[in-house]
């Protein structure tokens, strides 16, 4: 088996532990295409279940249930779409995508793993920083949350430009509200920053996706300030 065949890279990023750093890469690119199970474990991440009589439970590798004896897989990427996996990966080791992408990458890997949902949605704004900021000078929050609007399609979920808007306007209030530790700006939210980080994780991954794929044709893809213009001189 030759060093850089694909089943050498799949064999790599399945052991989760003593990666090098070109695996790891690999292995939070197939989290791009990963269909999960369990819940949403990261890929390479073990899960446990327990069954009994009465009940039946999933829990992470050390958590509360940690006599747990059946290893599950975390994640598997369908036949089809294997060959778009080699050619983001393809494109993802040039240096300038693995400049670009490094943090957007290993953080959505990271929030997708996160137990905590506090921790995934600060996972998930420093990677929407990494991908959608500038280092223009500017207000952070609007910045993003701008980029993310004009580059990112509506759908069924998010039906306007508007609605990107304010999904990124939120997270960043909320990661601010986590960092800083405002207990009255978190209390009895829990469940919004449930459903934004499910939100996120899905908007984030598709974004990482579309951005790589283009990106690997057009180094220029990823312009913010040239798109904001073009988008403002559509409007004359």
């Amino acid at each position: 088996m030759h060093d850089n065949s694909f089943e050498d890279r799949c064999e790599q990023a399945a052991q989760p532990i003593d990666l090098n750093e070109e695996a790891a890469r690999f292995m939070q690119l197939t989290n791009l295409l990963t269909y999960y199970l369990d819940g949403g474990a990261a890929l390479g991440e073990p899960w446990y279940r327990t069954k009994t009589t009465l009940v039946e439970r999933t829990s992470r590798m050390g958590g509360i249930y940690p006599d747990a004896g059946l290893r599950k897989p975390s994640a598997y990427i369908p036949e089809d779409r294997v060959v778009e996996l080699m050619k983001l990966w393809t494109g993802l080791r040039r240096k300038s995508a693995t400049k670009r992408f490094r943090v957007p990458l290993a953080r959505l890997s990271s929030a997708t793993a996160r137990a905590s949902d506090d921790e995934a949605l600060v996972d998930l704004a420093i990677a929407a920083e990494a991908l959608f900021g500038s280092p223009m000078p500017g207000e952070a929050t609007l910045r993003i949350s701008l980029n993310a609007a004009l580059y990112l399609q509506p759908d069924f979920e998010l039906c306007s430009r508007s609605a990107i808007r304010r999904l990124f306007r939120d997270l960043y209030r909320m990661r601010s509200a986590i960092v800083h530790g405002d207990h009255d700006g978190l209390v009895n939210r829990a469940r919004e920053r449930q459903n934004s980080r499910r939100t996120l994780t899905r908007v984030m991954r598709k974004a990482i996706h579309q951005a790589l794929t283009e990106s690997i044709s057009d180094p220029k893809a990823l312009d913010w300030e040239a798109k904001l213009d073009e988008a403002l001189d559509r409007l004359l």
